[in-house]
């Protein structure tokens, strides 16, 4: 059965339209976000390179949550961590401490006080005694 041409050139325009949509998709999905050591990553992954490398026990230690806690599972902590935000920061620093190349910032230099809490450390180690003896005589 033989198509009009009509209908083979909206066909040829319909394909060259979903083709240019296909390649800002891409385009947009690799130059997104440079910056971010999770992107491309999925929760699922993250929590299962965790608990492979840690384990439940120190998971649980260290985050307490209670779905690392009692009865832990791949699918209970990614139904709680996908519903509680803060939950899902806490696993996702630990998984960027553990994994990424460059810690994450530390809370005494990340912030608008970032400075002043670096003049304030750099003041302190330099009062300290430099004999290193340590008594009060």
């Amino acid at each position: 059965m033989r198509r009009s041409r009509i209908a083979r050139r909206r066909t040829n325009r319909y394909d060259n339209q979903a083709l240019l949509v296909q390649s800002c998709i891409l385009k947009n999905m690799t130059d997104q976000q440079p910056n971010n050591p999770l992107h491309g990553i999925t929760l699922e992954q993250v929590v299962t390179r965790l608990e492979k490398r840690y384990g439940w026990d120190y998971l649980a230690r260290n985050i307490n949550i209670n779905c690392f806690k009692s009865n832990p599972s791949v699918k209970s902590s990614l139904k709680f961590l996908r519903r509680t935000p803060w939950a899902r920061e806490k696993v996702e620093g630990l998984f960027i401490a553990a994994f990424a190349d460059t810690p994450p910032p530390s809370a005494k230099t990340a912030g608008p006080w970032a400075k002043g809490l670096a003049n304030l450390a750099s003041r302190e180690s330099s009062q300290s005694p430099s004999d290193g003896t340590g008594s009060t005589e």
